[in-house]
């Protein structure tokens, strides 16, 4: 009998529209409706709206307060950019530029020493622009541990040109 309940609790999933599931996984506060399924490594909610794929939560959101489905080029995006959020509210469609350029004007890009493989900090660029002459290039580079085409991207704003 058991095999026989959890039949019926598949059916049941399978009739239960994709609407009326996704909003029993949202905790709805007074501003961020936040997802409570799953979540990927970056913290933004998965939707299982079939068994075959994955979706992002504030996606499905969005999709489903407006009643259309997005094509695959456009992103939705969050005003409040908390990843877990699918308020409708926060949500906004936006093309791949304008999530880069939404990033980018909030400073979550990764730049500088929060960079993984970084070696420098932006301490070590400062020190390295103002003591930089023909005389100090060589001991600089090795004393930051830096090859010369590193350096002299540096040196001349290539890399590094947030500092």
């Amino acid at each position: 009998m058991p095999y026989h309940d959890s039949a019926i609790m598949v059916v049941m999933a399978k009739k239960t529209p994709l609407s009326e599931r996704f909003w029993t996984h949202v905790d709805k506060g007074p501003d961020c409706w936040l997802w409570s399924g799953a979540t990927n490594a970056y913290g933004y909610g998965m939707c299982y709206p079939t068994h075959e794929r994955h979706r992002l939560a504030h996606r499905v959101a969005w999709e489903l307060t407006h009643g259309v489905t997005l094509e695959t080029a456009q992103c939705v995006l969050h005003r409040c950019d908390v990843r877990a959020c699918v308020n409708p509210a926060h949500l906004f469609v936006g093309s791949k530029t304008d999530n880069a350029i939404d990033r980018d004007s909030k400073s979550r890009q990764a730049r500088g020493s929060r960079l993984g493989m970084s070696k420098l900090t932006e301490a070590d660029v400062l020190v390295i622009r103002a003591a930089h002459s023909p005389q100090t290039s060589a001991k600089l580079r090795a004393f930051f541990k830096i090859g010369a085409t590193a350096y002299y991207a540096v040196v001349n704003r290539r890399t590094w040109q947030h500092v």
